[in-house]
């Protein structure tokens, strides 16, 4: 059931993530131990990238929490072992949780993330 869910929002935030000029949008690929759900890197010198994890949870209080979760799978994960092998310094790593209609976004990572 969270499957379906997650790749509703999925699609959705990898529609609007990829219209961005001079970006491109990876989905589903793997990385260090794993398979992160979405990464945004940018084509030109400043390499600046962004890794996002998604979660889905039933109730308002447990966004923080898995926010928190998709971080940590992040890091856990090593997602950015091919951002670093494609020399990308600059990752923003975001958490973003999903409840109904409501979305929590959590960074770890670098503290901007310039287009």
């Amino acid at each position: 059931m969270y499957h379906e869910k997650e790749n509703f929002y999925h699609g959705f935030v990898a529609g609007l993530v990829s219209g961005f000029n001079g970006y491109v949008v990876v989905s589903n690929r793997e990385s260090g131990n794993g398979r992160f759900d979405l990464v945004v890197k940018q084509r030109s010198k400043w390499h600046y990238a962004a890794i996002l994890e998604f979660k889905i949870v039933d109730k308002f209080n447990q966004m923080l929490k898995a926010c928190d979760e998709a971080l940590q799978q992040i890091e856990d994960k090593d997602y950015e072992a091919t951002l670093r092998d494609e020399q990308y310094e600059n990752i923003a790593k975001l958490g973003i949780c999903f409840c109904q209609k409501r979305c929590r976004v959590k960074s770890g990572g670098i503290d901007r993330f310039e287009y």
